[in-house]
């Protein structure tokens, strides 16, 4: 799969049809893809339909929705995942992805937001405007590639996998009922 680019580098960005989606979309094509072109820069999901009709750089590729089989496909050869998102709220569902699959990630603080995960232990967390500096740095740094991989893998296995939200989730009802039982 990866003989299909002639790029030096695959960045992987997924997102829905959703502004800050869009938002990062914009960024991508317009500032990285600029800064980065020996990279390029592999978007997955339904974003694509906000750009449908746009004349993309060389070096951007929409690849649309995908079944979750190509995506692992994709995920195991791209070099790094980002999350250049400055809006929204809630845990960011790609960012799970990104880090159970053992991927490099560079993301904004937002796009980071409720992980707990630490800037440089588990992923890097940069601004947008040092977050081509901060991709050149995991790519050209293959030490700090392995470490964010293998630390942010153990994150979500450690933090977001089900069973274990499940046990968290069954000891706060436990405890819930137990206050309840007691006042009635």
């Amino acid at each position: 799969l990866r003989q299909r680019y002639h790029f030096k580098k695959l960045i992987l960005f997924i997102g829905t049809y959703f502004n800050p989606n869009i938002e990062a979309v914009n960024f991508i094509i317009n500032k990285l893809s600029q800064e980065l072109k020996d990279c390029l820069f592999l978007i997955v999901g339904w974003v694509i339909w906000a750009f449908r009709m746009n004349v993309l750089p060389l070096n951007v590729k929409f690849l649309g929705r995908i079944d979750d089989d190509e995506l692992y496909k994709i995920m195991n050869i791209v070099d790094l995942a980002i999350n250049p998102v400055v809006n929204g709220s809630g845990i960011n569902i790609k960012m799970l992805d990104y880090l159970s699959a053992g991927l490099p990630v560079v993301s904004t603080r937002v796009g980071a937001r409720g992980l707990g995960a630490v800037n440089g232990k588990h992923l890097i967390i940069s601004e947008l405007n040092d977050f081509a500096d901060s991709i050149k740095k995991v790519l050209s740094n293959q030490e700090l590639s392995n470490r964010l991989r293998l630390n942010g893998r153990e994150l979500v296995i450690n933090n977001f996998l089900w069973d274990d939200i499940r046990d968290r989730m069954i000891e706060i009802l436990k405890n819930n009922l137990k206050l309840t039982v007691q006042y009635i």
